[in-house]
């Protein structure tokens, strides 16, 4: 995975993260096709405010970060947390 960071840094030194950003909110705005390479949740939450969205552990893909997740919301103790 590290080798992911050097990609990450570079992109978004490239400023195409928010370039990105730019055109899909132009697109919302003007009533234009929505990205569909979203999740609907993820969309869901653009268009409805996060706030607004209830996500639950059977909407994470990732296998990996869901047993992280339940791992946090199975401690008692915020410090035991840090150490995932």
């Amino acid at each position: 995975m590290c080798w992911n960071v050097g990609l990450y840094v570079a992109v978004y030194a490239a400023q195409d993260y928010y370039t990105a950003g730019v055109v899909i909110a132009m697109s919302l705005m003007n009533e234009g096709p929505a990205p569909r390479c979203l999740s609907p949740l993820l969309f869901e939450a653009l268009v409805s405010g996060p706030n607004n969205v209830n996500i639950t552990l059977d909407d994470v893909p990732q296998s990996a970060l869901k047993q992280d997740l339940q791992v946090v919301r199975q401690q008692s103790h915020c410090e035991r947390c840090f150490c995932l």
